[in-house]
This record gives structure tokens, sequence and C-alpha cells, in this order.
């Protein structure tokens, strides 16, 4: 089973910038905000999608949302505009059904997928920061909600959050801080770096080990072994 983090962030009374709603930020108001991946297109393990669910839609992050995508597309190249994004909105489709089936996000019905073409975007998912497994090409978001405002939004962040991880680290971190969102990218990264360890191949060691683990030498001849379930026919 796969985890979901939980993310609370706080947001203020009137919409401001970015920076200004970032830095009056209140425990009056809170947001839900719900993390997660799932498999990539063909249900390859090796190119997650990254899935946000936002709860939510009074708060700083809400408010921020478009903002930040329209400043993340800016670090892709030949991005097309927020309003121009690829995205295809589905009720009970595929995505939600394996959504479903891992137990997230019950109360969801339509999934909004996002899908950029992009190459390598400097040392984030597919450099020496560590933030995923080497991932370079399309860059796949799903934002989930209750109704399509609010979809809107954690649509713009799943795809703000993917584009980021695929940043060098510096920028990434400033890109959040000056938005607000810093806590949001971070429990992205937590998330990556968890798929990656729950869905690692095993190298030939590790195989070669499990394989032993599977076996016994017979009497009389150490020279040969044989598998457990074969011992009653020795």
């Amino acid at each position: 089973a796969f985890s979901v983090t939980f993310v609370q962030l706080h947001s203020s009374d009137s919409p401001r910038s970015s920076l200004a709603i970032a830095e009056s930020m209140t425990e009056e108001t809170k947001e839900m905000v719900s993390i997660c991946y799932i498999t990539g297109e063909g249900g390859t393990l090796a190119s997650p999608r990254l899935c946000l669910h936002l709860h939510r839609n009074e708060a700083v992050v809400s408010r921020v949302a478009q903002q930040l995508l329209d400043h993340c597309l800016e670090k892709v190249p030949d991005a097309p505009a927020r309003k121009e994004v690829p995205r295809e909105d589905v009720k009970h489709g595929e995505l939600l059904q394996e959504l479903h089936s891992r137990g997230y996000f019950l109360d969801a019905d339509i999934t909004a997928y996002g899908r950029l073409e992009a190459g390598d975007l400097g040392a984030g998912d597919a450099g020496d920061a560590g933030d995923g497994d080497g991932t370079v090409g399309p860059i796949e978001a799903i934002g989930l909600s209750s109704n399509l405002k609010t979809r809107d939004r954690a649509f713009a962040l799943a795809m703000s959050l993917a584009i980021l991880l695929r940043l060098e680290p510096g920028t990434a971190n400033m890109i959040c801080n000056n938005f607000g969102v810093g806590e949001l990218l971070h429990q992205a990264r937590q998330q990556r770096g968890l798929w990656t360890v729950k869905t690692k191949l095993p190298t030939d060691e590790e195989i070669f080990r499990f394989q032993m683990a599977l076996t016994t030498w017979p009497r009389g001849n150490p020279s040969r072994f044989l598998r457990f379930e074969q011992l009653e026919e020795v």
C-alpha cells in the first residue's frame, strides 16, 4: 500500500499578491491538500503521475494556484499558456479506479488529467537533486476536487508541483517560498521518494540472494541445489 500525505496550509482574509498572502497566513482558516502518486501511462512504475486532491477552496494555496502555474510554465521550453495546457476531465475513469483501489480520494468522481511534453529542465527529477529517479519526458499531473472551480485549482497545483520537481532544487524552492507553498513541494518530494523506494526493481545481487533463500542443498550432492518444493521428489 502507498501512503498519502496530508498537508495543512493557512490563509488570510483578503486576496492580495501571492507573497503578501504567504506572509500573512493565520490559523483562522485551514485547507487540506492530499498528495500521492499512481502508475504512469500503461501501468509503468518508472514514470508515476502526481495526484493532488484539494479539499477546500478558500485558502492561500487556492488563491495562488493559477499564478503559480503561470510562473512554472515559464520554466518549460515551448510550453503553452495556462489555459491551453492539454487537460482531460473524466468521470469514473481508469485513473480514478486506480486511486479508489488504493483507498485514495473515495469521495472524488472526476479526475482532471494533464500532460506536457518536456525534456530535462534542470537537476531536479532528472539530475543530482535526488527528487526522483531520473525521469525525463512528459510531465503528467492529476487534480481532483468536489467541484469544477476547486478542481481547476487542484489541477493547477498538481501540474505546478510536477514541473517544480523537474527543476533545480534551489530554483524550485525559491519559487515555492515566493508563493508560500514550500511545504507542499516538500511533501511532494517525500511522496516521490517513497514511491521510488516501494517500486524499486531488485538488483542482480538481490535477485540472487532471494533465490538462494528459496533453495537448499540436497544430501550427498553439495554441487546441486533444489527448490523447497522439489525436495519431496529427491
